[in-house]
């Protein structure tokens, strides 16, 4: 019995290693509204309740290897209206030291590496748009207020410093002001490596019975 629990341990982690690969590049997330914020996306004056509360249907997925991502997903706001997130990200850094992009905190303060989060990562250019009661709102050819940038990690949200979330100011066509993105954000794990915790699970189980089967038929031989 031993051997065979040695045996699962070792099929389980193989499974995992190989299913590893793939998880490292792209990463999956749920996005919500900060932690103490009732919305996730601001619309400024457009609207008279310009707050929009994320959906449980948005998601933030970015690509490491291609230097991409994409917000996708719902907002609404008291009136009932639904804004159709649509936003595509490139321009990926892990840094912005010594570049022209500054990382906005509340009030648009610029990045301060010996005091800030390290765990920043940014997008410095978007397209896309945000589809609000039929009417389409593209995102501007500058995307992002001030030379500032897209922003995600711990303490990337300009509202809430502690949590894992994100943030951008973004220039939409035809509106004088910015539009906000605030949001908390948790990942979600790949369904290739919930298949493989599955069946790990699964042999774990497994061994468990038969060892309860095997004590169960010595308890009767004895």
């Amino acid at each position: 019995m031993k051997n065979f629990f040695s045996f699962v341990s070792v099929v389980w982690v193989s499974l995992l290693l190989v299913a590893s690969p793939a998880s490292a590049a792209t990463e999956i997330f749920e996005v919500t509204d900060y932690a103490g914020g009732s919305h996730g996306l601001w619309t400024n004056d457009t609207f008279s309740k310009n707050f929009f509360s994320f959906q449980n249907d948005v998601r933030f997925v970015v690509d490491r290897d291609n230097g991409t991502g994409e917000l996708t997903g719902t907002a609404i706001n008291k009136d009932g209206l639904i804004a159709d997130i649509v936003i595509t990200l490139s321009g990926f850094l892990d840094s912005i030291d010594n570049t022209p992009f500054i990382y906005k905190k509340e009030g648009g303060i610029g990045y301060d590496p010996a005091n800030d989060s390290p765990d920043l990562d940014f997008f410095t250019n978007a397209v896309g748009s945000i589809t609000i009661d039929g009417d389409v709102y593209d995102i501007s050819t500058d995307p992002f207020r001030g030379n500032t940038v897209f922003q995600f990690g711990v303490g990337a949200s300009a509202k809430n410093k502690t949590q894992l979330g994100g943030s951008a100011w973004l220039n939409i066509d035809g509106q004088k002001k910015h539009w906000d993105l605030n949001f908390a954000m948790s990942p979600v794990p790949e369904p290739a490596t919930w298949l493989m915790m599955i069946l790990g699970l699964g042999l774990v189980g497994g061994a468990l019975r038969a060892q309860t089967r095997r004590a169960a038929w010595l308890a009767r031989a004895a």
